[in-house]
């Protein structure tokens, strides 16, 4: 029941998201906060339910339904804040307003661990190679995001690492870049604790969007 309750929620705040960001026929699309509200409003809420689901059955590594629809929803409200925070060209943009310009990480990684939060080692991705997001996707869309769903083993390196959600839906682009981010990398932060857990999972939300 809250697996389907995060599914409804996501469409509804994915209905919305696309709503406000196609462009009209002068080319400009609606970005108000107050219109994206409801938007936020469910997908935060999709969040919520979803992401406990998400946890089940880690160990095992594979994707489980629950992930995919978590990742979904991560997705959409990451292509809403994209659009938001858009400068005046296409862009990446971080899902924090406060991201900085070309600090390579997006602020937004969740961690996912059957570990105690506690004792699990904050992480660094290394995104190299970057991604893009197809312009022809975006000038039809007005925007777009993915969610990287990165597998770290308990040695700190990346067991799997696949594209857990992309929105909207573009022909090949989920196959086109899942080979760079199969070359990403992670490192334990700075200052970590000697003893803490490698094993985890990693959700990285990026988003694009086109500046009219």
């Amino acid at each position: 029941q809250g697996l389907a309750r995060g599914e409804a929620l996501t469409a509804m705040g994915a209905s919305i998201v696309m709503d406000n960001a196609r462009p009209n026929r002068s080319r400009t699309a609606s970005y108000n906060r107050a219109a994206h509200q409801p938007a936020e409003d469910a997908l935060a809420e999709a969040i919520a339910l979803l992401a406990p689901m998400a946890a089940i059955g880690i160990e095992s590594g594979e994707m489980t339904i629950a992930q995919s629809e978590y990742a979904q929803a991560r997705a959409w409200r990451t292509a809403m804040y994209s659009r938001l925070t858009r400068r005046s060209a296409p862009e990446a943009a971080e899902t924090s307003a406060s991201a900085g310009e070309g600090s390579g990480e997006p602020l937004d990684i969740t961690s996912i661990s059957a570990a105690a939060p506690r004792n699990v080692c904050p992480m660094h991705v290394v995104e190299r190679p970057s991604i893009s997001y197809p312009r022809e996707a975006l000038e039809h869309d007005g925007v777009g995001a993915v969610v990287v769903r990165l597998v770290v083993s308990d040695s700190g390196s990346i067991q799997d690492v696949r594209i857990a959600a992309a929105v909207p839906q573009s022909g090949g682009f989920r196959e086109a870049i899942s080979t760079r981010v199969s070359a990403w990398r992670v490192e334990r932060r700075a200052g970590a604790s000697t003893d803490c857990r490698m094993a985890q999972l990693l959700f990285i939300p990026i988003g694009f969007s086109m500046g009219y």
